[in-house]
């Protein structure tokens, strides 16, 4: 197969858990064998920093900076069409969410979430706008949606539901020779005291706040551990503030440490040496901070919304997100666990050990198979029923 990757959103070091999908899946794409070759769509900055995995993978660099997001999708929408005809594409794959729709051949898109239609309030205007003229009919141009989680593919049907049959749940992953157990060492950021630790964009629908307000009901209820809480992500501003503010409101203001983004190494050592991760989310797609910290021997408490009791499994102790009380009573419950703990954190390895990136390859494969498949079908059917020359 000739495959196309489309990641011409990819703007570098600028995303979360879209750009270790979109590493994991190449690198493994790169690995699956040789009968394929791969040709990666990418704005400009995306271009001067992508290494292919292999001498199999070529590029094609839109002369846009990312940053140019409505001329992007203009170029995408108007010129990628008419190149991949003439590179001769079988699939193109968009790794982040919409496809163009003129494409010939086979298309599929990856859909992390509904946030778009489940939180619209925290998206910018003039981007939803966009979003919901464009989303729908790219939707119903492909030939496949692949969402991470059950979840995400009820909400789908929800919205749109003609979707269902072209929906297909793809499990994300985590790497277990990178997030795995290994010693604990006193966390600098926390001053070397036992700490709470949470991984996530600081945005509204993270429900950071709510965390803060539990955090700081959990020191009033366990005074003699002196927790501090680091979070660990990337800063919005507007909301950074607000947590600060609501941590100096609440008395814990020097116990609330905010890292922003951290390298890989350093995230690991945070979750080695955390007495938790919380996961407070009101809404995920699929969520890697629980199954990161799981493999990595960390013990989980999370929200019971969206895909998290999905991805969790029994492996978590779950909460109601907009219920600080229920949060703040869970993480006392796992600080107080004893033994118990160590049970936890059994589950917790054995769940990560469910969630491999072969199988996610191998299911995207799968996914392109069926796509062709259902194509040439569909060819030969209308060949089938298209009068000849001679035909009365």
């Amino acid at each position: 197969m000739r495959i196309g990757i489309n990641i011409s959103y990819w703007v570098p070091n600028a995303m979360g858990g879209t750009q270790t999908y979109q590493r994991q899946l190449l690198e493994g794409l790169a690995a699956a064998g040789d009968e394929h070759e791969f040709i990666v769509f990418l704005n400009a900055d995306g271009g001067r920093q992508f290494q292919g995995p292999s001498p199999r993978f070529r590029t094609y660099l839109y002369p846009l900076a990312g940053r140019f997001r409505l001329l992007r999708v203009l170029w995408e929408q108007v010129v990628v069409p008419t190149r991949l005809r003439a590179m001769g594409i079988d699939v193109l794959h968009s790794l982040g969410y919409l496809s163009p729709i003129a494409a010939p051949g086979a298309t599929v898109a990856t859909v992390h979430d509904m946030i778009h239609y489940i939180y619209p309030q925290d998206i910018e205007p003039l981007k939803r706008l966009g979003w919901h003229i464009l989303f729908p009919l790219s939707l119903r141009r492909l030939d496949c949606a692949i969402v991470s989680a059950e979840s995400v593919r009820r909400e789908l049907a929800q919205f749109f539901p003609w979707s269902a049959a072209k929906t297909a749940v793809v499990p994300l992953a985590v790497d277990p020779t990178l997030f795995c157990p290994g010693p604990a060492v006193p966390c600098a950021a926390a001053h070397g005291k036992p700490f709470l630790l949470a991984v996530s964009t600081i945005s509204p629908h993270k429900n950071t706040v709510r965390l803060v307000e539990a955090f700081a009901r959990v020191r009033q209820e366990l005074p003699a551990l002196d927790l501090q809480l680091v979070l660990v992500g990337l800063i919005r501003p507007e909301q950074g503030a607000l947590v600060r503010r609501t941590a100096k409101a609440l008395g814990v203001s020097n116990q609330v440490i905010l890292t922003g983004r951290v390298s890989d190494e350093e995230l690991i050592q945070y979750y080695r040496s955390a007495e938790m991760l919380v996961f407070p989310s009101l809404y995920e797609g699929f969520g890697f901070p629980p199954l990161e910290a799981m493999s990595c021997g960390c013990p989980v408490v999370a929200s019971n919304q969206a895909s998290m009791p999905e991805v969790t499994g029994n492996a978590a102790l779950l909460f109601h997100p907009r219920d600080v009380q229920d949060m703040a009573d869970r993480i006392c419950e796992m600080l107080t666990s004893g033994n118990k703990r160590r049970q936890w954190v059994e589950r917790g390895l054995e769940r990560a050990k469910l969630y491999r990136w072969e199988y996610t390859v191998q299911r995207t494969l799968d996914v392109y198979r069926q796509c062709l498949r259902r194509r040439a079908e569909m060819g030969r059917k209308q060949a089938l029923h298209t009068p000849g020359e001679d035909a009365c």
